[in-house]
């Protein structure tokens, strides 16, 4: 396993060990037995944050009995969704209305909606990059509704020591710079 990936395996593993007993018992190692087996998703926009956090999600899908998942928002420099593989899939196709307004990171979108496929993905755990409104948003819902969410900081540029607060304030559990 390469060195660059330790760090954040490390966290998404411990964070998950933390989140299963919320879904059931047992331990990473002990996910396969499950009844159902514990849901990671992934929430991607941009290129750094996707190419990063790829092989973790990698990783966990061949090692573990987790289902893990992933959602590009839209509008990042991201892959094309169809080369991120078959797990990898886009807001629209759960239902979220997204329009060109989501080029800029900034812009945010309904509340209700992200409820609603928050709700249909039912994950235990979400992992999100941080350069963007909607991850921010995706975050703070999936908080409310009981989910266990890491940040993960790519020290994107443009994201603001503001918006940064901001994760903090929404419910961001940890954060980590890469």
């Amino acid at each position: 396993m390469p060195t660059t990936l330790r760090p954040t395996l490390r966290h998404v593993a411990r964070a998950l060990r933390v989140a299963l007993p919320v879904c059931g018992e047992g331990t990473l190692a002990g996910a396969a037995g499950l009844a159902e087996p514990p849901r990671v998703l992934f929430v991607l926009r941009d290129a750094g944050e996707t190419l990063a956090l790829l092989p973790v999600l990698r990783h966990l899908q061949r090692t573990t009995g987790v289902n893990v998942s992933a959602v590009v928002t839209g509008y990042g420099t991201a892959p094309p969704i169809a080369s991120l593989g078959p797990s990898v899939f886009s807001l629209s196709s759960l239902g979220v209305d997204v329009s060109s307004a989501l080029a800029n990171r900034s812009a945010a979108l309904s509340s209700a909606q992200l409820w609603d496929a928050l709700r249909r993905v039912r994950p235990q755990l979400v992992v999100s990059g941080l350069v963007s409104e909607v991850q921010l948003q995706i975050a703070g819902v999936a908080r409310e509704q009981g989910t266990r969410v890491i940040g993960f900081d790519d020290s994107f540029y443009a994201w603001d020591n503001s918006q940064r607060r901001r994760w903090s304030k929404a419910g961001g559990a940890e954060t980590r710079a890469v």
